[in-house]
């Protein structure tokens, strides 16, 4: 399986996990810096970065 195809299914994979997101998006400060250790694909850091915060990820 590719790895776009893994991104894209991401969120089906593990239930509950897109209300997570969600979550963790809402409480996060815009423009706040993270260190996302276990990144994994990047589907958190991706919502972040697009809130306007600096996201370091760590495989």
């Amino acid at each position: 399986m590719s790895q776009k195809i893994i991104e894209q299914r991401y969120g089906d994979w593990i239930p509950g996990d897109l209300e997570r997101v969600k979550a963790i998006v809402k409480m996060t400060p815009p423009g706040g810096k993270i260190l996302d250790i276990g990144c994994g694909t990047g589907f958190i850091g991706e919502k972040l970065i697009k809130k306007g915060c600096k996201v370091y990820g760590v495989v």
